[in-house]
């Protein structure tokens, strides 16, 4: 079982409710509870192109990216990678029928998000690489300091610290440019805040944790509970780096509590990540409090979603059509 929804997000998941609107909860709950929404507005998407006119396939080939981008994130939040890699293929093929090269940049920028998770920092930095070459002539500057932070943190986390610190460098360059009123809607979220985060994860990627510690502590907002429990996780292994055993002990208890309240896989991994990592220190006090702690917690952290079925869709079985070109 996942956590019970936010009071009011049960009620706005409708079959109706928008993908703007949708894109919105992704901050309240996590990928574990709005899996299925996300698979079964995609399923709308394609079911809409599949039976449009060529006017229509127009209008409606942006609407299919943006929603396999965002069921493919939602689908990785809840612990399902191999649904959010072919959401991903089927986003990019939809950008690259519709002639939207920012749309397709920013689904590359999703997937090698996910393959960075997933322990593939070379195919993780080839997407990002090759998101930010195909889109940056027509990209927003937000899209392309995230294109750019993600091919930083791929490198870091591939033992290639150079490239990294000149991808970061170029996406420090870019930040000043990043207005969130005048960045497309799917990137509403993309602000000064989150991108300092961005470049701290990086630094600790990098063995730099010290200059990360004040950019990853400003990450936990009111209202964004899984970027305060991932970051903070980030964070809490900067401290480990440092020697700062309970230090990284308070912080991870504090985002143990965020990535219940996220029910975000991506956040729980995290936080299991920096046990692994607290297991060297077992000796210490906090280290067993935060153990404890996590024993109690493991019961109100998310599980894998199951299938992606909706009570609306009667039809959830479905495959996808392919898209093509008319």
């Amino acid at each position: 079982m996942t956590k019970a929804l936010t009071p009011g997000v049960t009620e706005a998941l409708t079959p109706g409710v928008t993908l703007a609107g949708l894109r919105r909860l992704d901050d309240l709950a996590g990928g574990a509870d709005l899996f299925g929404y996300g698979a079964y507005r995609l399923r709308r998407a394609v079911r809409a192109l599949s039976g449009a006119g060529p006017a229509g396939r127009r209008r409606l080939l942006p609407v299919l990216a943006e929603s396999a981008q965002l069921a493919g994130w939602l689908a990785a939040d809840a612990g399902r990678p191999a649904d959010g890699l072919r959401a991903y293929r089927l986003g990019l093929r939809a950008a690259a029928a519709a002639g939207d090269p920012t749309l397709g940049g920013h689904v590359l920028g999703a997937a090698s998000h996910l393959l960075a998770e997933a322990g593939d920092p070379h195919g993780a930095l080839v997407l990002a690489r090759t998101g930010y070459a195909g889109s940056r002539r027509h990209a927003s500057p937000g899209l392309r300091a995230l294109l750019l932070h993600r091919a930083a943190l791929a490198a870091a986390l591939g033992g290639r610290p150079e490239a990294a610190r000149q991808s970061l460098a170029a996406a420090g360059r870019l930040a000043g440019a990043v207005e969130p009123g005048r960045e497309p809607p799917w990137l509403y979220w993309l602000d000064g805040p989150e991108l300092a985060a961005m470049t701290g994860r990086t630094l600790v990627a990098l063995g730099r944790p010290r200059p990360a510690e004040p950019l990853l502590a400003a990450a936990r907002r009111a209202g964004h509970p899984r970027s305060a429990a991932l970051y903070g996780g980030w964070l809490a292994r900067g401290h480990l780096q440092l020697g700062e055993v309970e230090q990284a002990c308070a912080v991870a208890d504090a985002a143990l509590l965020d990535a219940i309240r996220a029910g975000s896989l991506r956040a729980a991994g995290q936080l299991a990540e920096v046990r692994r990592r607290l297991a060297r220190h077992a000796h210490e006090p906090a280290v067993r409090r935060h153990a404890a702690l996590a024993g109690a917690a493991a019961r109100h952290l998310p599980r894998p979603a199951g299938p992606a079925t909706h009570p609306a869709d009667h039809r959830a079985g479905r495959r996808s059509p392919p898209v093509t070109r008319h």
